[in-house]
């Protein structure tokens, strides 16, 4: 029975500027499992209303970061063998 990314904690932590600016931004975070250890090698879909854009790849301590995003809201997907996505929006 595959367990929902649901019961994953995503910590997340948003860096960017106002949509005024029009400045790229960023989003970083840590991905750990429900007992909260850190899933490394978890991918995290970056996505807008449109399309993908971009990847990031947790490492050994479950952390990711992307960066050059232009400003606006993004849904973050984590794809884990074994885990069925639960999307944040941020």
């Amino acid at each position: 029975m595959k367990r929902t990314l649901a019961s994953l904690v995503l910590a997340i932590a948003v860096f960017g500027v106002g949509p005024a600016l029009a400045q790229p931004g960023s989003v970083a975070g840590t991905v750990v499992d429900p007992d909260g250890r850190p899933t490394p090698d978890a991918t995290v879909l970056i996505s807008d209303q449109s399309a993908v854009r971009d990847t990031a790849v947790t490492d050994g301590q479950g952390r990711f970061q992307s960066g050059n995003l232009p400003a606006g809201r993004y849904e973050l997907a984590v794809v884990l063998p074994g885990f069925r996505a639960a999307p944040t929006t941020v």
